[in-house]
């Protein structure tokens, strides 16, 4: 297998590059390393949860902390039916991370998520589920839950098909990760005080918005070739579970 060989130079080029980023845009990138890493994990182990990227603040600046997610424990040998076919623990009612845990051990290796929007007596608290044909040789689970809260995001009529593509990568790699359903507005054109910046209604999803802000930096930028600086701004006022986006026009 061919192997990439960094000179001494280039090798010293890229430790700066990375001490830059990480420097300047340390949400941007520990967003994207933990999107990377849960690439990686979904290939070579599917049995390990993804990862997600938090700022926490008593770690050392410039300094990034990586805790691997446990491999799931082999089950059992028995004559009980095999994992394929056996029926799965009912997890409604449970959280999402402890019914996600349940179903890995039973032998779950991937999972998608519906969630709703209503207003939940708990957040992220497993409603429903149902078991899926997934693309990989492990068994999938649809996991349907109560969202955390709620991004509104404004576009033109008029914006390409980037948009839509744009709302659904943003729904995967993100938002699923922080229990947040998105609803698309279009519109014919979107108000200027909703542009190029994400709010939040109070500090209760501060964090979500920041995670989205980056993110659409970083796509604008690679996908659309617009270097856009999205804001993360908190503190707006109205309903402490909501997001607002005005997508900049892609067309």
């Amino acid at each position: 297998m061919p192997k990439t060989i960094l000179a001494v130079d280039d090798s010293i080029a890229l430790r700066m590059f990375i001490q830059k980023t990480l420097a300047e845009h340390p949400t941007e990138f520990t967003l994207h390393l933990a999107k990377d890493a849960t690439a990686w994990l979904r290939q070579n182990a599917p049995d390990r949860p993804m990862l997600t990227s938090v700022m926490y603040p008593r770690v050392a600046s410039r300094t990034l902390i990586i805790g691997l997610p446990d491999q799931a424990a082999p089950p059992p040998l028995s004559s009980s039916p095999s994992s394929s076919t056996a029926a799965l623990p009912d997890v409604r009612g449970l959280g999402l991370a402890d019914a996600r845990r349940t179903l890995m051990a039973a032998g779950v290796k991937a999972f998608t998520y519906k969630w709703s929007d209503q207003a939940p007596k708990k957040a992220l608290e497993v409603f429903g589920q149902s078991e899926v044909k997934g693309r990989t040789d492990g068994r999938t689970v649809v996991l349907m839950a109560y969202a955390k809260g709620t991004l509104w995001l404004y576009r033109t009529d008029k914006s390409s098909p980037l948009a839509d593509r744009f709302a659904r990568e943003l729904q995967s790699s993100v938002l699923d990760t922080y229990g947040i359903v998105i609803h698309v507005v279009r519109q014919s054109a979107v108000r200027p005080e909703l542009l190029g910046k994400v709010e939040s209604g109070d500090t209760m999803l501060s964090r979500e918005a920041r995670a989205v802000a980056a993110f659409a930096s970083n796509w604008l930028a690679k996908e659309a070739g617009r270097p856009e600086r999205i804001a993360g701004i908190t503190g707006a006022g109205g309903d402490p579970r909501r997001l607002t986006f005005g997508l900049p026009p892609l067309d």
